[in-house]
């Protein structure tokens, strides 16, 4: 298991997990971004992602609801609501439906759902704080066509696939075999704390939780070891970095956010990285392991 997903586990779990991160039976405002296709008269969710945010967070700028209606697909950004976390896994596990406003309900038919959850660091977030993501394949049936997007007073996309994985912020969609086909992605903030680095320092902010006051960050940069408590600093040139490995941990060990220079997936670029960069970038391109 990786450091920071944890993989394959039900509802029970799931509700768990979300409980420390927010009040499950607050109403808590979202956005909606995905993609519904249509085949043989059937609409399906193509994949999708709720982000859970406050009032303050940066995701409040896409709250303008904002559509595109092609024949087959349908491109969804913005459409906004509020709902307890407790509802929507209501619906989820009981009645196999979300209910988003301004859409019709979508209908999963998957049972017994399983999730992996995952974690974006406050540098790759969409707010200030790092990110929980929760996802599951709630529909495994779902069919796409890479044809050509024509709509009345719609931009024309010469390939449907191309389109999806712009509009989804993908390098790059597979079509029917692409493994995120089907998956609802649930986000919600961690609001227990969040790695702040300027030109000169490193530290830490507390957030809300019981273990905001348990966090240290730990890790090195350049070599050199990085140990700090609440209002504590670590002081460096950042233009002269080259390797940051910073972690922000609990007293359990579990991680909250980090920043690295080796985290392929959200990895921190430094100024003088880019030589390694090229060579890895250089390694891949020759087919070289």
């Amino acid at each position: 298991m990786s450091l920071k997903q944890i993989s394959n586990f039900g509802h029970a779990k799931l509700i768990e997990r979300m409980a420390q991160f927010a009040d499950l039976d607050a109403s808590v405002s979202f956005v909606f971004r995905g993609v519904l296709s249509r085949y043989n008269g059937t609409w399906s969710l193509l994949m999708g992602t709720l982000t859970f945010y406050e009032k303050g967070d940066g995701n409040e700028q896409e709250a303008e609801a904002w559509q595109q209606h092609y024949p087959d697909y349908r491109f969804i950004r913005g459409l906004s609501g509020e709902i307890t976390l407790s509802d929507l896994m209501a619906s989820l596990s009981e009645e196999r439906r979300i209910s988003i406003p301004g859409l019709a309900d979508l209908e999963f038919e998957r049972e017994n759902i399983n999730w992996t959850e995952s974690l974006t660091p406050s540098h790759a977030s969409e707010g200030p704080f790092p990110e929980r993501c929760f996802t599951s394949r709630v529909c495994s049936d779902v069919y796409c066509d890479d044809s050509k997007l024509i709509a009345h007073g719609l931009p024309f996309h010469t390939s449907a696939f191309e389109y999806i994985g712009e509009f989804l912020g993908l390098d790059t969609f597979h079509g029917n075999s692409d493994g995120r086909k089907g998956e609802l992605s649930i986000k919600i903030p961690d609001r227990r704390g969040h790695i702040t680095l300027s030109d000169r320092e490193a530290h830490f902010r507390d957030g809300n939780g019981e273990s905001a006051a348990a966090l240290m960050l730990v890790g090195a940069i350049d070599g050199k070891p990085v140990q700090l408590k609440s209002e504590e600093k670590f002081w460096f040139e950042r233009d002269k970095a080259s390797d940051v490995e910073l972690w922000l941990v609990t007293d359990s060990d579990e991680i909250i956010d980090y920043r690295s220079s080796s985290e392929w997936a959200h990895r921190l670029v430094t100024p003088n990285g880019g030589a390694d960069s090229a060579k890895l970038f250089q390694i891949v391109a020759s087919g070289e392991s």
